[in-house]
């Protein structure tokens, strides 16, 4: 083996977070797929191409977004992965502003608890960057996988 190469399980080491990748994408992709093959449908009203389209967009939005997040942490040093003192409470509630309109097309209802407020309102370390992104993706998951009849 010359010196570039790597051994097979040096090999199966590098490759094993690509497949989490790959399983992390297919989902919404898939999704996107199938809903945009309804839109093209004869039969559908004008309005529900609409709604459809508008699903797909936002479903593309949170495909993006997860690719970038996964390279940025694929790629993220200990130097950018710096801390500041933040208010969780305030964090939480930029990232339901955030997710509010793919929760609006789903007819789902995403809510922030009063009674945590006080406790979730003291100050913290961590990155905020960082940290939004992990409450982003728990708070996708949730619409995707949550009880549809109840608020997240």
């Amino acid at each position: 083996m010359s010196g570039g190469e790597l051994s097979g399980s040096a090999k199966q080491t590098a490759i094993a977070p690509l497949y989490v990748v790959a399983h992390d994408l297919k989902s919404p992709l898939a999704l996107t797929r199938q809903l945009l093959l309804v839109a093209q449908r004869d039969g559908i009203s004008d309005q529900e191409r609409a709604m459809l389209l508008r699903r797909a967009t936002l479903l593309t939005d949170r495909t993006l977004r997860l690719t970038s997040d996964l390279t940025r942490t694929a790629t993220m040093t200990d130097s950018q992965l710096t801390v500041e003192p933040l208010n969780v409470w305030q964090l939480c509630e930029q990232v339901a502003r955030d997710a509010r309109p793919l929760y609006q097309e789903y007819g789902r209802q995403l809510a922030m608890s009063r009674r945590l407020a006080r406790r979730a309102s003291s100050l913290g370390l961590a990155n905020r960057d960082y940290l939004w992104r992990v409450i982003m993706q728990l708070v996708d998951n949730a619409l995707h996988y949550g009880a549809a009849d109840t608020p997240v």
